[in-house]
């Protein structure tokens, strides 16, 4: 759950900064909006094939490889916006972390049922919404302090790319059943 929200954070610190660097790099609300799309319609298109093959392979490496997924991708993002690349390869890196995020999702939701006793499973998934929005509160004031501190925006977004690392640790730390 601390992993998870950690990197929440890190999230919610890259959905503050990016469409504002994107929007002060094009003066364009629509590319701002298909940037949001980058990110955000890859889970709604590929949620339900990304479930169905989290199925098929072992979580915890699944798990793994869509946090690499969306690392390389935030990883991506901080070096084009150091390097102020074109537009369009942040596009490219934004989806990058949207496939990753929809093949990390199913999977993630699938594990908690696995992790907890059953009579602690409504505490558990009560936990998960409390850290979302606890990371929508935190990621903001967080940037807010980092850019006070001259702080850049790439460099937010690769300390974002960073906050993978802790979910990735946590999962190769628990111990999942196989799945049948």
């Amino acid at each position: 759950w601390t992993a998870n929200f950690l990197s929440s954070i890190g999230t919610w610190m890259q959905n503050v900064v990016l469409p504002a660097y994107v929007y002060q790099r094009t003066d364009s609300a629509s590319i701002v909006g298909v940037f949001i799309f980058a990110q955000l319609g890859p889970l709604l298109l590929l949620s339900i094939p990304a479930g169905v093959l989290a199925d098929k392979f072992d979580r915890r490496k699944w798990l793994v490889f869509s946090q690499i997924i969306q690392m390389t991708g935030s990883v991506c993002l901080g070096i084009f916006t150091i390097s102020h690349a074109p537009i369009w390869t942040l596009f490219i890196a934004q989806t990058t972390v949207g496939i990753g995020n929809a093949f990390n999702a199913p999977a993630f939701s699938a594990v908690l049922p696995s992790l907890v006793k059953p009579e602690d499973l409504g505490g558990s998934i009560s936990l998960s919404p409390a850290s979302v929005n606890g990371s929508r509160v935190t990621g903001p004031v967080v940037v807010a302090i980092m850019m006070s501190w001259s702080v850049t925006t790439g460099q937010v977004l690769l300390f974002n790319a960073a906050t993978y690392l802790y979910v990735t640790w946590a999962v190769l730390r628990i111990k999942l059943p196989d799945i049948a």
